[in-house]
């Protein structure tokens, strides 16, 4: 399962956390028309637990509220404007876009 972090996004004390090394949000946020996703997005700071919403992502691929993970199998070719907020138990939020690309191979 593939992690991406996005820590220049934050409100207040909620961060979405920086990538390992190897995982640059591009190529984690890179599929191919039918191919399997399992993303998780690492949220920090604030107080858990935290949930998360997404808006446009591609046709196919779902944010679990509860674990921030997007999963699925992309039905549309083309780049997305995905918008992810993550929301703490005091109801502090935090949003993060960032382009999603499905390609046919």
């Amino acid at each position: 399962m593939g992690e991406i972090g996005l820590i220049s996004w934050k409100h207040e004390q909620i961060t979405f956390r920086k990538p390992a090394e190897d995982s640059s949000p591009d190529r984690l946020t890179r599929s191919k028309f039918n191919q399997q996703v399992d993303l998780t997005l690492r949220v920090s700071g604030g107080s858990g637990p935290y949930s998360c919403a997404g808006r446009s992502l591609p046709a196919g691929l779902f944010l679990n509220p509860l674990s921030c993970v997007v999963s699925g199998r992309a039905w549309g070719v083309g780049t997305f404007a995905v918008e992810v907020t993550a929301t703490d138990s005091s109801g502090a939020k935090t949003t993060a876009s960032f382009p999603w690309t499905v390609s046919w191979f």
